[in-house]
């Protein structure tokens, strides 16, 4: 093992510890981007988004383009919890990138639940 193997194999060790719970995906473009569970502060921000792009009922009975909304609404969302660890991330790296399947993961690390052990009904 050279030098620098050891350097990123420390680093790794260093990551793990300090950044347990960080992950890394791969868009379809290829960039890869880590993830990690939002803290308390990044949910209320991400519901506030989130509240913000919800049609109003009148827009909702308008001729607006809903599919339209629908999908810059996911786009929007998808670059909101991207950007959180990889601030240089582009809106238009995030639309050409994301897929349902990729989406899905965001939403799976993102929103960790740890007590969703529990059977509440």
């Amino acid at each position: 093992m050279n030098q620098d193997e050891r350097r990123l194999e420390e680093q790794s060790k260093k990551d793990r510890i300090t950044q347990p719970d960080v992950e890394t995906i791969t868009l379809i473009n290829g960039i890869k981007c880590k993830i990690r569970p939002l803290t308390f502060k990044e949910k209320k921000e991400y519901l506030d988004l989130v509240s913000s792009l919800t049609p109003s009922s009148e827009d909702q009975n308008s001729s607006t383009d809903l599919v339209g909304t629908y999908m810059s609404a996911q786009v929007e969302i998808a670059w909101f919890l991207l950007k959180i660890l990889n601030p240089k991330l582009t809106r238009e790296e995030v639309e050409e990138g994301v897929n349902g399947t990729i989406l899905k993961k965001i939403f799976e690390v993102t929103f960790f639940d740890p007590f969703g052990f529990i059977n509440v009904k």
